[in-house]
C-alpha cells in the first residue's frame, strides 16, 4: 500500500486546483441514478401489466393495494 498515499496526496491536488470536478461527479452520480430509476421504472411497467391486481415475478405473485 506505499501507492496509496500518493493517489490521494494527488487527488486532493487535483481537487484544490480544480473544485467543481466535485460538482460534476455529484452531477454525473445524480444523473446516473435518475437514468436508472426511469429505466427501471420503464422495464417494470412494460413487464407483464395487463391491468391485474398483482406484479409476477418468476413462480411469487405481488399483490397491490
Amino acid at each position: 500500500m506505499p501507492i496509496f498515499w500518493l493517489i490521494l496526496v494527488i487527488s486532493g491536488m487535483i481537487i484544490i486546483i480544480y473544485p467543481q470536478i466535485i460538482a460534476y461527479m455529484i452531477g454525473g452520480l445524480l444523473l446516473f441514478f435518475g437514468m436508472n430509476i426511469l429505466l427501471a421504472k420503464y422495464l417494470f411497467s412494460q413487464k407483464g401489466n395487463s391491468g391485474e391486481n398483482y406484479v409476477k415475478f418468476w413462480n411469487y405473485k405481488i399483490y397491490k393495494d
